[in-house]
């Protein structure tokens, strides 16, 4: 990601964090962009994202946390990311809060999030099976928004952040997506099952719809919208 890369060009011997780092997908991106990184910080409420970064990325510091709940000094990163976990937050005021309050004041906040604008119809496929994925999430009690538009996503920041517009990227992956519509089926039904036996007929009928409806069909994720944001732009 070379616009990353060439922001910070000059900046070196940095205290990072990755906020809901998931999978650690956007650590690679961090690595692949920063140079002599002092430190890196990941954070994720979720056991299995403890269990596999400290596997995968042993170099980095976890701490299995919610960002709301940290002990975290002020200003004690330069950069602090969060990439595709907006939507999995329903207080977004507390958390850009707590990313103002951690981040020193002469750092920046990047924030990643997929987008549901001028998608090509691979990408309308994955985002029906990720917006049924939300569905069911929600009901299982875990909050999950669908993907949203690069419009709403600068709306809810730039009430926090003055966003230049030379500081807004689009990235397109351009890989297609190994995943199957089998294996979402597959992947659905076993979460289903795990609902109120109430409910599991007619999500069952929904998930069905989709898969039919994408089967035979490539995946690929959606445009990620990326925005660099300096601290003595906070609001």
């Amino acid at each position: 990601m070379d616009f990353i890369k060439n922001f910070f060009i000059s900046r070196e011997n940095l205290n990072i964090i990755d906020i809901g780092t998931g999978n650690g997908d956007f650590i690679e991106i961090i690595k692949a962009s920063f140079d002599n990184i002092k430190s890196l910080t990941a954070i994720d409420i979720n056991e299995k994202t403890e269990k596999l970064i400290k596997e995968k990325y042993p170099e980095v510091n976890f701490f299995k946390t919610d960002i709301n709940k940290n002990n975290f000094s002020d200003g004690q990163f330069d950069i602090t990311c969060l990439s595709n976990t907006l939507h999995h937050i329903k207080n977004k005021n507390n958390l850009i809060n707590q990313i103002k309050r951690i981040t020193a004041d002469s750092g920046y906040f990047i924030l990643m999030e997929m987008i549901n604008d001028n998608l090509t119809d691979s990408q309308k496929s994955h985002m029906k099976i990720h917006h049924f994925a939300a569905k069911l999430d929600m009901l299982k009690g875990d909050y999950h928004e669908n993907t949203m538009s690069k419009k709403d996503i600068i709306k809810i920041i730039s009430e926090n952040f003055t966003i230049k517009a030379e500081n807004v990227f689009l990235w397109e992956k351009s890989f297609i997506s190994e995943e199957t519509a089998e294996n979402f089926d597959k992947i659905f039904s076993l979460k289903i099952s795990t609902l109120e036996k109430s409910v599991q007929e007619k999500l069952t009928d929904e998930k069905n719809t989709i898969i039919n409806s994408v089967k035979g069909k490539e995946f690929q994720v959606c445009p990620e919208l990326i925005l660099i944001c300096s601290k003595n732009n906070f609001k």
